[in-house]
């Protein structure tokens, strides 16, 4: 939608910014979550599937999630899209009142944690 400019997107420089920082840690941990959820679906077809056919679901699952764990090819997919995205526009600046505020709500929720 942005390429054929049916919609316009309005980016403040912070949520570059924190995307950025956060990168990595979100991209883990939706790979832990994708793996996570193949543990729960090989685990119910343990339990409940029929045992012909079984073994070949299972190894199928067990491939999907390696490739997963290994090369996170969905995760690392929507970030690439993400980032793309992010070039379609120029970042709007933040105002140093904006930053000030920012710096106070960081120094004081890690006060209290």
């Amino acid at each position: 939608m942005t390429e054929a400019n049916e919609v316009a997107l309005i980016l403040p420089q912070i949520i570059i910014d924190e995307f950025a920082r956060n990168r990595d840690r979100v991209m883990a941990a939706s790979r832990a979550s994708f793996s996570s959820h193949f543990k729960r679906v090989r685990e119910a077809i343990v339990q409940f599937a029929p045992e012909e056919g079984r073994e070949a679901t299972l190894k199928q699952l067990n491939e999907i999630d390696h490739r997963i764990a290994t090369g996170g090819e969905a995760v690392n997919e929507a970030v690439g899209l993400i980032e793309k995205l992010f070039t379609t526009t120029e970042p709007v600046p933040i105002s140093d009142s904006i930053h000030r505020t920012l710096g106070r709500r960081t120094a004081s929720s890690n006060s209290s944690t």
